[in-house]
């Protein structure tokens, strides 16, 4: 993957919004995300982006077809374990190979 070494010195094992946004299929975008979040408890995101949370909400929707409450709280439940996030992160390069990252620094 072009540009991962320079991508994850600035921003880590974690999503950038426009990385997710155009890299996966988007059911709801980060507003749509972050109206749901502001109605929710969310103490546990504090180590999170908002590309983190867009990824896995729209993932777990690609996946499981559920509504945005479920993913929410898959999301939230995901957000706040630290290592179980970084996974999600190592998958997505593994499944992007071909991606590259400069455009997204």
């Amino acid at each position: 993957m072009k540009g991962l070494k320079q991508y994850l010195k600035k921003h880590g094992k974690h999503f950038t919004v426009a990385l997710v946004e155009d890299s996966i299929p988007i059911k709801w975008n980060y507003t749509e995300v972050e109206r749901t979040i502001k109605r929710e408890v969310w103490y546990n995101c504090w180590s999170a982006t908002e590309g983190d949370m867009l990824y896995l909400i729209n993932v777990a929707h690609q996946y499981s077809k559920k509504d945005k409450r479920t993913c929410m709280s898959f999301m939230l439940g995901t957000i706040g374990n630290y290592d179980e996030k970084e996974k999600w992160f190592d998958a997505f390069v593994l499944d992007n190979g071909d991606l590259d990252l400069t455009s997204y620094m």
